[in-house]
């Protein structure tokens, strides 16, 4: 899933200053996809930690990653439509990231004092 994220940003920033495109219909709505950022970097960080290697979870990453995303009421197809999209706007999508990773530091914040 992480390859796909990157192969898309790569090829989104080969098409720097078209147009900005029409969202499609079944955008998913940023608050939300923050969300769900933040559980797949989660979800891959528990993999690496139990697993290490990648080529021995990667399978289960994916697996994992989907149902997470259908526990939300998202398909793959409408998270990949929503991430090109974002992609489009690299201030955009460094914002989506950087608040996703908000959330992160502030969960480990909150364990940290646990």
């Amino acid at each position: 899933m992480r390859l796909a994220v990157v192969l898309i940003l790569i090829l989104v920033s080969c098409n720097q200053g078209l147009e900005k495109p029409t969202p499609p219909n079944d955008l998913i709505e940023r608050e939300k996809l923050v969300q769900v950022i933040k559980d797949l970097v989660k979800l891959e960080g528990h993999m690496q930690n139990k697993y290490g290697r990648i080529d021995r979870y990667y399978k289960t990453l994916d697996r994992s990653g989907k149902e997470l995303l259908k526990e939300n009421g998202i398909s793959p197809e409408q998270f990949e439509n929503s991430m090109k999209y974002y992609a489009e706007d690299q201030d955009e999508m460094d914002a989506i990231y950087g608040e996703a990773l908000n959330l992160l530091n502030k969960e480990l914040g909150e364990l940290q004092q646990n």
